[in-house]
């Protein structure tokens, strides 16, 4: 009986969500985030905190009795207030952005990078990031986005790197334990 009370909120605010979210790029909503949609509440500092986003970007809704409620406790009397939604600003790091984040990282001159494959599904809006020592093996490279407070998701691509580098190249036999000369090798 307990779970179940704990599950009708989420149910009630799933069903019946307005017809577009507004996306926010930060971890929560503030009273001005609602003036677009709620002019009424311009009546209220701009700064009060209404809670936090998933960072999922599951949408989240506040109910216009609630909004009536939070007013009031305020010292505003507003009317009839609307539901209003917001979600999380989220992306899928395309190919372009991954190879852009890894680039820097990788430090080789004429190097290109290959997307095979990647994560497909959306992360809090920030800056992609693919430190070189999430390199892991051949392929596999492990990275990250930060947002909000220095939070982190993790993301990956599977790639394949290639780069012109120099190499050296044996021109005769080198015998085993004597030093290489210079004219075995160019």
């Amino acid at each position: 009986r307990h779970a179940m009370i704990m599950i009708l909120p989420f149910f009630l605010a799933v069903s019946g969500l307005p017809e577009s979210c507004q996306a926010i790029d930060r971890d929560y909503l503030v009273a001005s985030d609602l003036t677009a949609s709620v002019p009424a509440f311009t009546k209220l500092a701009a700064d009060i905190n209404l809670g936090y986003l998933p960072s999922s970007g599951t949408p989240r809704v506040l109910r216009g009795v609630d909004l009536q409620r939070i007013a009031k406790n305020r010292g505003v009397e507003l009317g009839s207030l609307p539901d209003v939604c917001f979600t999380r600003k989220t992306f899928v790091p395309d190919a372009e952005q991954i190879r852009s984040a890894m680039l820097p990282s990788l430090d080789v001159p004429g190097a290109k990078i290959e997307l095979l494959s990647s994560m497909s599904h959306p992360v809090p809006f920030g800056e992609l990031v693919f430190p070189r020592d999430g390199l892991q093996g051949s392929q596999l490279w492990n990275g990250y986005v930060i947002f909000g407070d220095n939070q982190r998701v993790t993301v990956w691509a599977k790639v394949r790197i290639t780069a012109p580098m120099p190499r050296v190249v044996a021109v005769s036999n080198i015998p085993a334990g004597k030093p290489i000369q210079k004219n075995q090798v160019r």
